[in-house]
């Protein structure tokens, strides 16, 4: 129980300061409430965004990060890198996405622990021994790491790798193994080893397959223990896959050290010079060829030309069929992906109504507080269900003959627009008899405007254009915001993608879909920290 370890326990009294990141305020809050019941001692402090975690961290000391996976423009394990950058602080991934393959990247990057969300309530008991344990371990490590720098100074410092062992032997006094006492710095660099890794453990245990594979290193560093006559030799280590310069010694009996240096560059700088050597002799004889040879290969080369014009030709007459498959298949990868995205993002305001509800019956004093965050969440969940149903209806054109100009004029004054962001509007003549479908390029607008200002949180310059360009009319739309990173340009358009918390990702991907039907085309510039210009060139009938 997570009471009987705060009693049991001489830190209990220190209190354990909690950074929790998500980008769900409801979970969050849900999240906070809870671990601060299961365990008095912690501290929470909340983040909405891995920015808003790295600023916090940059001027507050912190005991355990408890982080969600899924977050836009940073997941959970690429914070957790960040993280680990400059800090040591135990990094828990919190998340209701929970695979396999994201716990494999998260501890490979250096997460220490990965708990999954459940709906009951039970499991935030769980979270909070997770977290404790994670914090009280990492107090534990900085303790004894204290305690050992000072003797690790005399030999952390030199360029080979330095091992201290006791030899183990059997009952008829023939050495089976040894013991690694200690290790140093260049130890871990030449071999890969950690240096927890080995310490205390015997060879066996810290390199499986020394046994089978250099039986007569054991016997070597027997022979040294027993007799104290030191030994030097080269040999390929199979377990470690490298070449090593080893020279052993014995302090004491049953005792000796190993001090060795990774020669595998050496090596294999001496197979190459052999094996180059031997090419080129290889070489110089296949140079002689026959002229009946030489022959016999222009007839094999026309033969295969002959056979590649019938491939061709047939290979024309499949093209039609593979495009119409690889159409259908593109379709299927999208529908399949539209349902991800609406499981993932549903779950959360859902997971967030059932733990309220729950939270409600068992606390009455807290009800007219969860019934804010239950109808807070349902009202969300509505709002994307709608998104993806406008974002994903088939695009029709029926076009009409409307003025361009007072369609441009009716999008840009409706739009809400903060205080902060000046408007500069310009519009061409000629445009008051232009053919397009007028909802789907208010839709258009709509779209490309309301980014533009959600783009200039601080402020900044909305314009609009739209003009007359030969048998086109040209309608652009700019901002000075935070503009588009580099490695977001190439999937703006696609389906599904967003940068923005709460964004669906289907904005853009209308946008393109309905150009594209008027038989028009969509670009756009972006610098990032400067703005962007969005250009539509439709045709005019």
């Amino acid at each position: 129980m997570v009471h009987a370890l705060i009693e049991d326990d001489p830190l209990a009294e220190n209190s354990i300061r909690v950074l929790l990141v998500d980008d769900e305020p409801s979970q969050m809050e849900l999240t906070k409430l809870n671990l601060e019941q299961a365990d008095p001692a912690f501290t929470i402090a909340l983040a909405p965004t891995p920015a808003d975690a790295l600023k916090h961290l940059s001027d507050q000391t912190i005991d355990c990060i408890v982080s969600d996976f899924v977050m836009p423009g940073m997941n959970g394990i690429q914070l957790c890198a960040e993280v680990k950058k400059t800090k040591t602080i135990p990094f828990i991934i919190y998340t209701a996405r929970g695979s396999e393959e994201v716990a494999s990247a998260a501890f490979a990057i250096g997460v220490d622990d990965y708990v999954k969300k459940e709906p009951n309530l039970a499991h935030y008991k769980v979270l909070a021994r997770r977290i404790r344990h994670a914090v009280e371990k990492s107090w534990a490590e900085n303790r004894f790491k204290s305690s050992e720098d000072k003797y690790h100074i005399l030999f952390s410092n030199m360029l080979d790798g330095f091992a201290y062992c006791k030899m183990i032997y059997d009952k008829e006094g023939k050495p089976e193994g040894f013991i690694y006492l200690e290790v140093n710095d260049a130890f871990e660099k030449l071999t890969g080893l950690k240096r927890e890794e080995v310490i205390g453990k015997k060879v066996s245990e810290a390199i499986p397959g020394i046994r089978k594979g250099n039986p007569e290193v054991i016997e070597t560093y027997g022979r040294v223990a027993s007799t104290g006559h030191p030994e030097t030799f080269e040999l390929f280590f199979k377990p470690l896959r490298m070449w090593l310069s080893i020279s052993a010694y014995s302090p004491k009996d049953g005792y000796f050290v190993a001090i060795f240096d990774n020669i595998t560059q050496r090596k294999k700088a001496e197979s190459v010079m052999s094996a180059t050597n031997k090419e080129l002799t290889e070489t110089n004889a296949g140079l002689q060829v026959s002229n009946i040879e030489l022959a016999m290969a222009r007839e094999d080369v026309q033969e295969h030309a002959n056979r590649l014009e019938g491939l061709v030709a047939n290979g024309e007459a499949k093209l039609h069929d593979s495009e119409e498959r690889l159409r259908r298949l593109e379709q299927m990868d999208t529908i399949s992906r539209i349902g991800a995205t609406v499981a993932h993002d549903l779950r959360g305001p859902l997971v967030a109504i059932s733990q309220a509800a729950e939270m409600a019956k068992a606390k009455q004093e807290l009800s007219d507080k969860m019934l804010g965050l239950i109808s807070n969440n349902a009202e969300r969940s509505l709002q994307m269900i709608e998104a993806f149903r406008e974002g994903t209806r088939e695009v029709r054109v029926v076009k009409k003959k409307v003025d361009l100009s007072s369609l441009v004029k009716e999008v840009v004054e409706t739009m809400p627009r903060p205080g902060n962001v000046t408007l500069d509007m310009h519009l061409g003549k000629r445009l008051s008899d232009v053919s397009v479908d007028p909802d789907l390029i208010r839709r258009v607008l709509d779209n490309l405007v309301r980014n533009s200002v959600e783009a200039m949180p601080d402020g900044g310059r909305l314009a609009v254009s739209a003009r007359r360009d030969g048998e086109d009319v040209v309608v652009e739309v700019s901002d000075t915001g935070i503009g588009v990173k580099e490695e977001d340009k190439k999937h703006l358009f696609e389906p599904l993608f967003t940068t923005k918390r709460g964004g669906v990702g289907l904005g853009l991907y209308f946008v393109r879909m309905a150009v594209d039907a008027h038989g028009g085309a969509v670009s756009f510039e972006s610098k990032f920290d400067e703005g962007t210009t969005f250009t539509v060139r439709l045709p005019t009938s």
